[in-house]
């Protein structure tokens, strides 16, 4: 089916159930609410115009395939030509509906803008497929090896340290492939870490300035403070120990490794022990972060 002129389609329920539904050149037309049954097409025609669905939330959507052609522009913004829209907002298809969705010419399915419009998933710079962080053998240095499956406009990497998981500080850069569909692994030795914890991640830029964070990775350098924790991995409460008193009144905070702040409570001068609650905390990582006056220290945890 194709239209030719616009305001011809009716605003009640728009039901794609096989075929291609074709718009008009440079004819905008606000549809019903969009609803799928079947793999169908929609195919824009040239030039600016807009076909807009109803708020598409809540609809029939069957989980097969909805394929669009003739859509120009760059993945991930808004379209040059043909523009579809569901909705006024963000909220007009859901991530599994987007995930049906694909144009043809670009690769990987739809997301959808702030403003209601379904473009093409922009494609991610790098794919990375390992990051660790290890003791050399004369545990004097940090070894960080990490790996990326693709790579797309990739310039650099730049290596970035913490001592708490939430400031980072860049320490060196490695130079990236550019464009690559084959493996690439790469090394950097962090020659002087810090005592105690070290949090690592880092910051791929590409040759446009755009850049992404990889997730967090983590080392013990030396000595920890005299902070012991127990048990490892800890199920509802988490003991802390330290070696020496705090001196003043403080607040003990666990972080995720996103930098959140989840939890707090007082730590009371004088201190030599005390427990954490864990019991609302997912499995995986999270930081104790203790301080005390200028005194701060930080330890990594697992949640079973």
């Amino acid at each position: 089916m194709a239209i030719a002129n616009a305001d011809v389609l009716p605003s009640t329920a728009f039901i794609l159930d096989g075929g291609t539904f074709s718009t008009g050149t440079g004819i905008n037309e606000t549809v019903g609410t969009l609803n799928l049954s079947s793999s169908s097409t929609i195919a824009l025609g040239s030039a600016l115009h807009t076909l807009k669905f109803a708020a598409s939330n809540g609809i029939t959507w069957n989980g097969t395939a909805l394929t669009i052609t003739g859509w120009a522009g760059t993945a991930g913004s808004s379209g040059t030509a043909g523009k579809i829209f569901v909705g006024a907002d963000a909220t007009g298809l859901t991530t599994a509906q987007l995930a049906t969705i694909s144009f043809a010419g670009y690769p990987g399915t739809a997301t959808i803008l702030s403003t209601g419009e379904v473009v093409p998933a922009a494609q991610l710079p790098i794919e990375l497929s390992a990051f660790k962080a290890s003791l050399t053998d004369n545990n004097r240095s940090t070894l960080l090896s990490f790996s990326t499956a693709t790579e797309l406009r990739n310039a650099y990497f730049l290596i970035e340290r913490s001592a708490d998981g939430l400031r980072f500080e860049p320490i060196g850069q490695v130079t990236g492939a550019g464009t690559s569909t084959v493996q690439h692994d790469y090394t950097y030795t962090d020659e002087h870490p810090l005592k105690g914890l070290n949090f690592y991640r880092l910051k791929q830029v590409d040759v446009d300035g755009q850049f992404s964070y990889s997730p967090v990775v983590s080392v013990t350098f030396g000595q920890t403070g005299g902070l012991r924790l127990s048990p490892q991995p800890v199920a509802d409460q988490l003991q802390v120990s330290l070696e020496q008193a705090t001196a003043l009144d403080g607040q003990w905070q666990v972080y995720d490794f996103a930098g959140c702040l989840l939890q707090s409570g007082t730590l009371e001068a004088e201190s030599t022990e005390f427990r954490v609650p864990t019991a609302t905390l997912t499995q995986g990582a999270y930081v104790l972060r203790l301080v005390s006056g200028q005194s701060v220290m930080t330890r990594q945890f697992q949640k079973q």
